[in-house]
């Protein structure tokens, strides 16, 4: 054994002795890259790397060596490029730890990877997570699995490997990146984000002038964050381009949004995030009830007759459709208990009035007798209640002499009345 095939021998088993267990990492959206442990690794030469950059890009399938031969020499390869293809291979599972990355598949070969070891199919697994939430109405998941989608480019994938395998694949992969920015773009312009977005928008529009979607993101951009005439002047621009270009229009959906736009068409506002719901307003305080009426006579006996009619001209009041003031009159001799009668009464009647129940005596008030009633000795009982409590009653007056109190739609009134002996002729 030679010294250099020793050191050869030794290598391979460090690697599977000790770092064996690691498993490598290959990156290829942007400059191929193998690494362990954050490690980078050199692969070897020119032809090791672009049989490298192949098999990632198809991981999991069997890439016959004529792929292989032409992605490294570009229609013009030598004689002995099968040979030099299976010594490249040789070389790679050399450097790279891990018997079974690379494994040969009858005339072809395979490269067997994880999610964790190649950047593609994390990029892959995260746009189905985007198009799942999406499915789902989960916006502000997708637009989180976008974004560590499109975080994993580090460039214009497998650059400097050149040959047109490559480049086609690579073609692919760019377009696959441009589908989920554009997504993004218009997942985050839906959720109210404009002014935030215009300064990405114009880097990647610089990198694909023709890319009219992107260019139609930024002009709505622009606009909600209020610089219509930039908005106006980017299309004015890809007009331009794409006359010069391709002799073309925009197309229509872009079209239209310029019209739109010079319009101030209300469509297209920044959409208003929903608004929490309002709290409930506190229930409107009632007021302190009032209540004057004296105490009723614990001993209070008598009167059944006319304490039911009383009461029922409030009952025959409830019943009826009239908007006017029930007053109801207590007419007797002094001393008869006329008013223990109406206090009795009002007390009886009390929780059909829940905003107030008043005691007017008038004996010894002149200037309030003169408005209540026209004889001095008379006591008056208002019991209150708002129109939207309960409906007023109809003004009813029984024998004897009537009321003074002014009329309100909002009391009832019982009076206890004195009847004034008659003048001598």
């Amino acid at each position: 054994m030679t010294r250099t095939r020793a050191r050869h021998v030794h290598r391979r088993q460090h690697i599977r002795n000790g770092a064996g267990s690691r498993e490598p990492r290959f990156l290829i959206l942007g400059p191929l890259e193998v690494s362990v442990d954050g490690t980078r690794l050199s692969l070897g030469g020119a032809v090791q790397e672009r049989v490298l950059s192949v098999l990632p890009l198809e991981p999991g399938r069997v890439v016959p060596m004529a792929r292989l031969i032409e992605a490294a020499w570009e229609g013009d390869p030598p004689t002995t490029a099968s040979h030099q293809v299976r010594k490249a291979v040789s070389e790679l599972r050399r450097r790279i730890p891990g018997d079974a990355v690379v494994s040969t598949e009858g005339s072809g070969y395979r490269a067997t990877v994880t999610t964790a070891q190649l950047d593609l199919l994390e990029f892959n697994d995260r746009i189905r997570a985007a198009e799942q939430a999406l499915r789902e109405n989960r916006r502000t998941d997708a637009v989180a699995a976008l974004e560590a989608a499109l975080a994993l480019r580090r460039g214009s994938g497998l650059a400097g490997q050149g040959g047109t395998v490559i480049e086609s694949a690579v073609t692919v992969l760019e377009e696959r990146w441009l589908v989920a920015t554009e997504e993004l773009f218009t997942l985050r312009l839906g959720m109210g984000l404009s002014g935030e977005l215009v300064a990405d928008l114009r880097i990647v529009v610089s990198e694909h002038p023709l890319r009219e979607t992107l260019h139609g993101h930024l002009m709505l951009a622009l606009y909600r964050t209020g610089r219509k005439a930039e908005a106006l002047h980017e299309y004015a621009r890809l007009r331009e381009v794409l006359a010069d270009q391709l002799g073309v229009e925009p197309v229509p959906q872009l079209a239209r949004l310029h019209e739109e736009i010079l319009r101030d068409d209300p469509g297209l506002v920044l959409p208003q995030p929903p608004r929490p719901p309002a709290a409930p307003e506190p229930p409107e305080a009632r007021p302190a009830q009032v209540c004057t009426l004296p105490q009723p006579l614990s001993d209070f006996t008598g009167r059944s007759r006319e304490l039911s009619e009383l009461l029922a001209c409030v009952d025959e009041s409830d019943t009826s459709d009239d908007r006017s003031t029930r007053v109801v009159a207590v007419d007797g001799m002094g001393g008869s208990g006329k008013t223990s009668l109406a206090v009795r009464a009002a007390h009886q009647l009390a929780d059909r009035f829940p905003d107030g129940q008043l005691h007017v005596d008038c004996a010894d008030a002149p200037r309030v007798s003169s408005r209540w009633c026209r004889p001095a000795r008379h006591s008056a009982i208002c019991c209150a209640r708002t129109a939207s409590a309960t409906t007023a009653s109809p003004a009813t007056r029984r024998p004897g002499p009537t009321c003074g109190a002014p009329r309100s739609p909002a009391a009832d009134c019982c009076c206890s009345w004195t009847t004034p002996p008659r003048p001598n002729r």
